[in-house]
């Protein structure tokens, strides 16, 4: 079980990301085992956002979210105010985006592994969480 960021899973499902063919791989690597990935709610918001607005399409987005939706290994987990507050600590003390930190909380509340492209993310959430990218995790 991992954290997954919304931007391994947006390039999946875009074949012109840069990234598209290693998320595309170790996604469907990852799932073929059956192994489920944990994501904060605010994530269905984020794919199909991050496909409409990409694709200028509110019909690509949908669909992106109902994949989202329908995939039966997401673990979707509701963002309580414990994971907002901590969220905040991590977004101040680590001087990143809102909704990485949220992503950062997650992982560190459940001690899991967070996979990312984010070099943000990356660099400075390293030494607070386990963080790596799709090909640096076992498929």
């Amino acid at each position: 079980m991992v954290v997954l960021d919304a931007n391994v899973w947006v390039a999946s499902l875009l074949g012109d990301e840069p990234k598209h063919i290693d998320s595309d791989r170790w996604l469907h690597d990852w799932l073929s085992k059956e192994r489920s990935l944990v994501v904060p709610a605010m994530f269905v918001v984020e794919v199909g956002s991050a496909v409409a607005r990409r694709r200028r399409s509110a019909l690509e987005g949908n669909i992106a979210i109902a994949r989202v939706e329908t995939e039966p290994l997401l673990d979707i987990r509701d963002q309580s105010p414990h994971l907002w507050s901590s969220g905040a600590r991590h977004a101040a003390n680590l001087q990143i985006r809102a909704a990485d930190a949220i992503y950062v909380a997650l992982a560190a509340d459940l001690g899991l592994p967070l996979v990312t492209w984010d070099q943000e993310i990356l660099d400075r959430a390293a030494d607070v969480i386990d963080v790596r990218t799709p090909d640096q995790m076992p498929t």
